[in-house]
């Protein structure tokens, strides 16, 4: 229903706009909030990836300097483990790459191990029931579900709080009665968790992208 002007989790901006409304029309409003953009551009570059940097709830990273030419990574229990050639430095945009695409993995992985779980266990104390649950990395969203009951969870959740992340999966769930956010979907989260508006409120700060714990 309105103009939407993001910066996604590559630090690229993005405009939503309505099926309706033409392309030139979102290129402008671009143009016109061109400060705005250049402003948060920079504040939401990733920043950058240490020895015992900690990604998600499990992982910590390691990086190991090597005599070989090649860069490469490995995500092994709880560790991103970044070999690279000694004649590099781990802040070179090659190693942090390769960092910051290990880190996705892990990240992955936790969602995986996770909130399949954390879902089902939901849905089933609220008397819930949904076709199929997946787990993506979307830039803009942090979860969605479609009309006919597949749900989608991003793997950014997994850089959120407890409170929050079951805020987003019980929002979900609501989807399931509600493919829209009237009153009645509203009313179906609050059964589920009385302090809504105020979680809802503290996403706002949070964005799905790669953070540093």
């Amino acid at each position: 229903k309105r103009l939407i002007l993001k910066i996604d989790s590559s630090g690229n901006p993005v405009v939503t706009i309505p099926s309706i409304v033409p392309y030139a029309v979102a290129k402008k409003f671009a143009i016109q909030n061109a400060s705005w953009i250049e402003k948060n551009m920079n504040k939401e570059q990733v920043e950058t990836l240490m020895n015992g940097s900690k990604i998600g709830s499990e992982h910590v990273v390691l990086f190991k300097p090597t005599t070989t030419s090649k860069i490469s990574s490995r995500v092994q229990n709880s560790t991103i483990s970044i070999s690279y050639p000694h004649n590099l430095d781990v802040s070179s945009s090659e190693v942090q790459a390769e960092a910051k695409k290990a880190s996705v993995r892990a990240l992955r992985a936790e969602a995986n191990e996770q909130l399949p779980s954390l879902l089902s266990s939901i849905a089933e104390h609220f008397g819930y029931k949904y076709k199929s649950v997946s787990i993506k990395k979307m830039n803009s969203r942090w979860g969605s579900c479609s009309s006919s009951g597949e749900i989608v969870l991003n793997i950014w959740l997994m850089q959120l709080p407890e409170d929050l992340i079951n805020y987003v999966l019980c929002h979900e769930l609501a989807h399931l009665n509600n493919h829209n956010h009237q009153a009645k979907f509203w009313s179906e989260v609050e059964a589920m968790v009385p302090d809504y508006k105020i979680l809802r409120k503290q996403l706002k700060n949070y964005q799905p992208k790669l953070k540093l714990a």
